[in-house]
């Protein structure tokens, strides 16, 4: 099949949306498009409109405008079945007729949606470029072939769509049915005329299992992502380690309720039922909490459904406690005087039965769904391989101007154009070949993040591969102070002539490479363990900068907060150009830290800009405090200028 790749700015009028005033919203005008509204399918309508007059200072799509989601979630599409208006998170995209239906371009987005998603920058929050994304190719096959494409995957889309409703409308029905059934019951609890409080039915845990980064008991570790007001499905939650200790207190069971405690208002209180014994140790995390039901007074799925029913949700909802931090929690007396209906236990154990096959459905339904989200994905991965070919076949592009390598998985992984490499993280090797790599490009494989322990800690030093016919060319990259200035640093010389300087220039990297050959059969993993180690040069260190106050002070901070700050040492010079959240994401690969995410970021950030470690003058300068710990000092380059900081 011929088929050509064309970057979406010339097969596409491409804009964003606007932000609108208040006074805008009313009715009268189009509708307001946001992106909780886009959903991979046309969109008909949506929560917010716009008056006559606020149409005026929007942007406004015609029908046929394919949106898609630029910022926080990335990628997400939908198409204008009217004439819309969509919000500055948007993107939309009207695509050239006579080159691309649009129908098949909103599924070219959804297929490509890990390449948007990695190409995005982090900051506060995940955001894509305008013009980054008017840069990223499309497949354009014949007319007829994408008519067809669509067609298969609009049908996918509707079964779906239809299988999700009879999931959702079974949910809804089992908590109908427990209303009407026990409706003297409920009203009786709930206006305090009879009935028993939960503390007198239920054994409840509020500290769960905390997760260790080695060494510990490997165990499901049921979180707040698995509590859906519905059973856990064990097979989807996720292992990891956690101390011996918490075994005995935080071991689940059937039967057992795991209710989200500590989170965002709209999140806590949101539950999980065990409906199977565990095939292995299974415990709850450290922001949820349990309920173990008395079995000789309430049956375990008529409590549930009473937790999860709309009086409980409110009464629990009322008796949160609110920060600052926009965080909420549950306390234990709150739990225990939530009044309980009171039912014979044979009606109860009949609700149960019934429950129970309302439960098979949902599994029904939910296996249903998985298929047909596989069979997407075939399609999807059907659009990938047409820019895959044409890259093979043709050559498209060169991956500095393309940006980008899709490897035999299907991951997706940018090139840096200031380290000019494509970075891979470490735990992708073992299933990279380097006989599938492409020539005529270096590969840094990432290392993982380092404890200050670790007599590497900030360090810049790394090795990169380039696949050249059967051999590998090992490329180590030494970082070493750059001084023009001085007239006897022949170094500076070299990084000028063949290396890579820092835009504040204030170090570079020299590369020594050795050509090794036959080695283009071996995994990536097995030959960075067989090759030897790097030249012998004098190391250079972003930590070794620091005054002992600052490194005494690192020594005291978790080892999050240390991989938090040695990234710092790594992004303050502009050649590793990332952000500290996403490189992290990459170092780490499948192991967490505990309590990692942005928000922890950016209260590290804060914590060494309290300490003096960092700060932040004219924007992004970075400063510490001197070795006598009197007053601030900036950290200048050799031209005496401020270092900043990307962030």
């Amino acid at each position: 099949m011929k088929c050509k790749v064309m970057q979406l700015a010339d097969a596409a009028k491409i804009y964003t949306g606007v932000n609108v005033k208040g006074d805008a919203f009313g009715e009268g005008g189009c509708p307001w498009v946001m992106v909780e509204d886009l959903e991979n399918a046309p969109v008909e309508t949506s929560s917010r409109r716009l008056t006559s007059e606020g149409m005026r200072s929007a942007r406004i799509a015609p029908p046929q405008t394919v949106f898609f989601s630029r910022t926080g979630t990335v990628g997400k599409v939908g198409i204008a079945a009217q004439e819309m208006a969509p919000s500055n998170n948007i993107i939309a995209v009207e695509f050239r007729t006579d080159l691309i239906l649009p129908l098949y371009g909103m599924y070219c987005l959804a297929a490509m949606r890990k390449r948007f998603e990695a190409a995005a920058e982090t900051s506060v929050y995940r955001s894509l470029r305008l013009e980054d994304f008017r840069r990223f190719p499309i497949p354009v096959p014949s007319l007829s072939w994408q008519k067809w494409a669509a067609q298969q995957l609009s049908r996918l889309q509707q079964s779906e769509d239809a299988q999700q409703q009879a999931i959702e409308h079974i949910r809804a029905s089992a908590q109908a049915f427990f209303e009407r059934r026990f409706a003297q019951a409920v009203e009786e609890a709930i206006h305090r005329q009879s009935g028993v409080y939960l503390e007198n039915l239920a054994e409840l845990r509020l500290s769960g299992a905390l997760k260790k980064k080695k060494g510990g008991a490997s165990v499901l570790f049921v979180a707040t992502p698995q509590l859906k007001d519905w059973e856990v499905t064990l097979d989807t939650v996720p292992k990891a380690e956690t101390e011996e200790a918490a075994l005995h207190r935080c071991l689940l069971h059937k039967g057992d309720i795991v209710m989200n405690r500590i989170n965002q208002e709209d999140r806590v209180g949101q539950c999980g039922l065990l409906t199977k014994e565990p095939s292995e140790q299974a415990v709850f995390a450290q922001n949820t909490l349990l309920i173990r039901a008395d079995r000789e007074q309430v049956h375990p799925a008529f409590l549930f459904a009473w937790i999860v029913s709309p009086f409980s949700k409110h009464y629990l909802r009322s008796n949160i406690k609110r920060s600052t931090s926009f965080q909420c929690s549950l306390n234990r007396q709150a739990l225990q005087q939530l009044p309980v209906p009171a039912v014979p236990l044979d009606q109860q154990e009949r609700f149960a039965e019934w429950f129970s096959q309302c439960l098979e459905y949902v599994r029904n339904g939910r296996q249903v769904l998985a298929v047909l989200e596989q069979q997407r994905q075939v399609w999807y991965d059907r659009i990938l391989r047409l820019l895959q070919e044409d890259e093979t076949v043709h050559e498209a592009l060169p991956y500095r101007e393309k940006g980008y390598w899709t490897s035999p998985s299907n991951e997706v992984y940018f090139y840096d154009a200031c380290l000019e490499c494509i970075q891979v993280p470490l735990w992708a090797m073992r299933g990279i070949s380097i006989s599938r790599l492409p020539e005529g490009v270096e590969f840094q494989f990432l290392d993982g993040p380092r404890s200050i322990g670790d007599a590497q800690y900030g360090e810049l030093a790394h090795r990169r591969l380039q696949k050249e016919g059967q051999a590998v060319r090992q490329v180590w990259m030494v970082p070493v102070a750059y001084r023009p200035k001085e007239a006897e640093d022949s170094a500076a010389e070299r990084i000028e002539r063949e290396g890579l300087i820092s835009e504040q220039q204030d170090l570079g990297y020299i590369r020594f490479s050795t050509l090794l050959p036959d080695s283009a059969r071996q995994t990536v993993e097995a030959f960075l363990r067989q090759t030897e180690g790097a030249p012998n040069q004098a190391v250079y260190s972003r930590f070794d900068r620091l005054p002992d106050a600052a490194k005494n002070f690192l020594k005291q901070l978790s080892s999050f907060q240390q991989a938090v700050y040695e990234e710092f040492l790594l992004a303050i010079q502009p050649l590793t150009c990332h952000m500290v959240e996403q490189q992290l994401r990459l170092r780490m690969g499948k192991k967490q830290f505990s309590g990692r995410g942005l928000q922890d970021v950016a209260a590290t950030v804060q914590l060494l800009e309290n300490a003096g470690l960092l700060e932040f003058r004219q924007g992004r300068d970075l400063a510490y405090f001197s070795e006598s710990g009197e007053d601030r000092q900036m950290i200048l380059d050799h031209r005496g200028r401020p270092i900043g900081i990307r962030t």
